[in-house]
């Protein structure tokens, strides 16, 4: 029996070296899944670095520009100066000297067959309150200029017995001559109502605040 056991042996290496090995694939596959996969990080990375610096560029300003000039707010357009209002008073004047006062007395509760003696206070205010728009526009315009009037101005005729006036002399309003011009051409313009006998003086006026 015991020669036997030797061949035993020997078949059994005789098939163990004939038995083909395994090759070792799971190792290769694993190796290339990390070859993979580290390539896939390696383009991720290099897509994220081309995309940044084109982001970064189309938010970044030009070169050339000026942040300072760019957000400079635009000059506002120069006001057109106002028109300057135009002399409402271009008409005749009377003259400033009233003469002597009439010789005669006048009774103003008689009547004549030309009618009544004078003027009576209605019939001076109805010739010239009228007046008065056109006086406070002689005012405005005064002020305008650069002298405002302010304060009372006395107005004081002398009127024919048609009802012209003859003269005039106006004060006050504090003196301003382009407003006693204005307001003297204004006064020129008063029509009366006719009267008999002389001349009259009339006293009128008004304020201006």
């Amino acid at each position: 029996m015991k020669p036997r056991a030797p061949a035993v042996f020997v078949l059994l290496s005789a098939a163990l070296s004939a038995c083909p090995e395994r090759p070792a694939t799971t190792p290769a596959v694993d190796a290339a899944a990390d070859v993979s996969r580290a390539d896939a990080r390696a383009a991720t990375r290099r897509r994220r670095r081309s995309r940044r610096p084109r982001a970064q560029r189309s938010a970044r300003a030009p070169s050339n520009a000026n942040p300072a000039v760019d957000n400079a707010p635009e000059p506002d357009e120069p006001d057109e100066p106002a028109a300057r209002m135009e002399n409402p008073e271009t008409g005749p004047t009377l003259r400033e000297d009233l003469g002597p006062p009439p010789e005669t007395t006048l009774d103003m509760t008689q009547g004549s067959a030309q009618g009544p003696m004078g003027l009576s206070p209605s019939q001076v205010s109805r010739a010239m309150d009228p007046l008065l728009p056109r006086c406070q526009a002689c005012a405005a315009y005064a002020g305008e200029q650069g002298r405002e009037p302010h304060g009372r101005v006395t107005a004081r005729l002398r009127v024919r017995n048609d009802g012209h006036p003859l003269a005039a002399r106006v004060s006050g309003g504090g003196g301003d001559p382009r407003f006693i011009l204005c307001v003297r051409r204004v006064v020129a313009a008063a029509r009366f109502a006719s009267f008999a006998g002389p001349d009259v003086f009339v006293t009128w006026g008004f304020d201006v605040d």
